[in-house]
């Protein structure tokens, strides 16, 4: 050995010395220096590893990939060797290379902790939660304290819908380390599905704290502010535009963005930000929304050939269900009537397989109120109701046009359109004790101290309005238009005096259609299969016929159908029942830029029309289970409505 040589293999660090300086961040000196540390010992397994990792932090995963097979080629049984390649295969998008590098590292070493929490990472992309989930849970019983692996096992938990869990391993990780950036942005992300939206906002605002600057943060706090009540789009695209600013390959951003202007009607602007989204990530949900927000649609249309393309592949769960609505939505656009119902069967039924629901609850809950609040009951607790005339409940089944009538009051200059509220469950959250059975809209667990009756339902309605009041301080009218408040209807009469109620009501045929037609971001559970939707609306106008029967004359009933053939008619009976003067306005509701979030937003944007009177006719054949499952009382309204619409036509054309 030449002089020179000695001096060079003299100088050379041992490789812990190495290894050290790469965790100081001198990533370029321990690259230099494992570079000539292999020279010297090319039979150094850990060291060609370790200059693989080198690389790979400094972004050049090509030549780290060479290391880790150099590494493997001397070990061909470490695990963890493989676990780093398959990472480079990763971050290169060689996703089924990583994988399988990923099974034979789990293969040579079934407790290798990193291994299992990156291939249930890649089973995640895939869509195949419970084999993720397994992984994830042994990966955490082998390394309880890494801190990353609570946290992919939280996201996948609420990928499967189990948000409780998610939660409680969430708030576990900030509880060691509350300056978490993921495990706070992820939990607002949790909570936001949740419906728990100022937690979630309040989460995603500390994020911001650790990182004002982070585009995925920025785009989740604008999402949630699009999605919550009320809402608030102008924050909202204030934020997701700084998202993009920050980072212009945030897919988020402007998937929410787009979302944000479906709500506000700009159709256009929307599709723009769905095709971009799409181009950054690609999804089967983006191409859902292009499909459905492009101007023009044709079975030629790169969005249509795509589809077909994705049908002939394998599919995860999920994305089977979100294929099978983009057809729905894609044949519905193309008028083929009976490819788009028989997707749309398809599509329902293998929804309906992912969701927990039993029909008989629904008829046990009807029952349970009609016996509850009966009419001694009421006759008992009349004239303890908190005296206010701001509350307008607006009533029915979904899709049943509460939408519709929120819009056009919410044109008049005295009334505040606050969407679909969720603050009778607020208010309901500690209870009231009615004939002796406790009404609370916890989950689980029960209120120190309920209210009791009759004075209790003068707090329930004084805690309603004073945080119905705060949304709009100037209106003399705010409209809360949760359907579901129909259940609640006798509360609501106890509770606030002077409180309208505006039933909406809608051909039973056409209201069924459409909302097994409505794929719902969430609940609805009894829509996706018609004999349950059928069963859900016995019980529905059973309740409605009780609310009717007990409080004469306090309830008024809006048809759809008469709302669209004779609208100022309509319009002034309704504004007349409200306390309000005639506003022209409320006839040109379709010119509002005001923010729409339900399944009726495309709808409310244009003027009053029929097309959908009847509809359902164009389905008929389909509807076997229906009619052989509505009650008898259903059938007659079938009748009533019917006999509405002849006349409407024969008299107005």
């Amino acid at each position: 050995m030449g002089k020179n040589q000695e001096t060079i293999t003299q100088n050379i660090p041992t490789l812990t010395e190495i290894h050290a300086i790469k965790t100081s961040g001198d990533l370029n000196k321990a690259k230099e220096l494992l570079l000539l540390y292999t020279k010297q010992n090319p039979n150094d397994a850990e060291a060609f590893n370790l200059l693989g990792l080198t690389l790979a932090d400094l972004g050049n995963h090509q030549e780290a990939i060479e290391m880790y097979q150099r590494a493997i080629e001397l070990k061909p049984d470490n695990g963890t060797y493989i676990n780093n390649l398959a990472v480079s295969y990763k971050a290169l998008g060689m996703f089924e290379a990583s994988k399988r590098a990923l099974q034979r590292a789990v293969e040579i070493d079934e407790n290798c902790a990193e291994a299992l929490n990156n291939l249930a990472n890649a089973y995640r992309d895939e869509g195949l939660y419970s084999e993720a989930i397994k992984l994830y849970e042994k990966a955490l019983s082998l390394k309880p304290n890494v801190l990353e692996i609570k946290i992919n096992l939280a996201i996948v938990l609420a990928d499967v819908g189990d948000y409780k869990r998610a939660e409680t391993l969430l708030r576990e990780v900030l509880s060691v380390n509350p300056n978490h950036l993921i495990a706070r942005r992820t939990l607002g992300f949790i909570l936001g599905n949740m419906g728990k939206h100022e937690e979630a906002e309040t989460e995603l605002r500390l994020a911001l704290l650790l990182n004002p600057k982070d585009s995925k943060t920025l785009a989740e706090l604008g999402g949630l502010l699009v999605k919550c009540e009320p809402g608030y789009p102008k924050e909202a695209e204030e934020l997701l535009k700084a998202a993009i600013s920050i980072d212009p390959a945030c897919s988020e951003a402007y998937h929410n963005l787009g979302v944000l202007y479906l709500t506000t009607g700009k159709k256009k602007e929307a599709s723009l930000c769905f095709e971009k989204a799409y181009q950054i990530k690609p999804s089967i949900v983006l191409l859902k929304l292009i499909i459905s927000t492009k101007e023009k649609f044709s079975e030629q249309d790169p969005e249509f050939l795509k589809l077909k393309e994705l049908e002939k592949k394998e599919q995860t769960l999920p994305n089977k269900t979100e294929l099978l609505y983009a057809f729905v939505d894609a044949y519905e656009r193309l008028k083929e009537d009976d490819k788009f119902f028989e997707y749309l069967i398809q599509a329902n039924t293998l929804k309906r397989s992912q969701i927990t629901y039993d029909s008989s609850e629904i008829k046990e809950m009807v029952s349970s109120r009609i016996k509850i609040f009966d009419e001694e009951t009421v006759k008992r607790n009349l004239g303890y109701a908190y005296p206010s005339a701001v509350p307008v409940f607006i009533v029915g089944m979904p899709r049943s046009g509460t939408t519709l009538m929120e819009s056009i009051l919410a044109e008049h200059p005295e009334v505040y359109g606050a969407g679909e509220l969720k603050l009778m469950q607020r208010v309901l959250h500690d209870g009231i004790i009615i004939n002796k059975i406790l009404f609370t809209s916890r989950q689980e667990g029960l209120p120190e101290k309920a209210l009791q009756e009759p004075l209790g339902f003068f707090e329930l309605g004084r805690r309603y309005v004073t945080q119905l009041r705060e949304m709009a301080p100037e209106a003399r009218r705010i409209t809360d238009k949760m359907p579901a408040n129909a259940f609640n209807l006798g509360l609501i009469c106890l509770s606030i005096a002077w409180a309208r109620v505006i039933l909406m009501r809608r051909h039973p045929l056409d209201n069924i259609l459409s909302c097994f037609r409505q794929n719902f971001a969430e609940g609805h559970e009894f829509t996706y299969d018609l004999k349950e939707l059928a069963m859900y609306y016995n019980e529905y106008f059973r309740m409605m016929k009780h609310w009717k029967k007990i409080f004469p004359g306090r309830i008024l009933e809006v048809d759809y159908e008469s709302l669209v053939f004779q609208p100022e008619t309509e319009i002034r009976k309704v504004l007349n029942y409200c306390g309000l003067d005639w506003h022209e306005g409320c006839l040109k509701f379709y010119e509002s830029k005001r923010q729409v979030k339900t399944a009726s937003q495309e709808q409310v944007r244009k003027p009053f029309y029929t097309s959908s009177i009847g509809k359902w006719k164009k389905f008929e054949k389909y509807f076997k289970p229906v009619m052989e499952t509505l009650s008898e009382e259903v059938k007659e309204e079938i009748k009533r409505v019917d006999a509405l619409i002849d006349y409407y036509r024969k008299t107005k054309g």
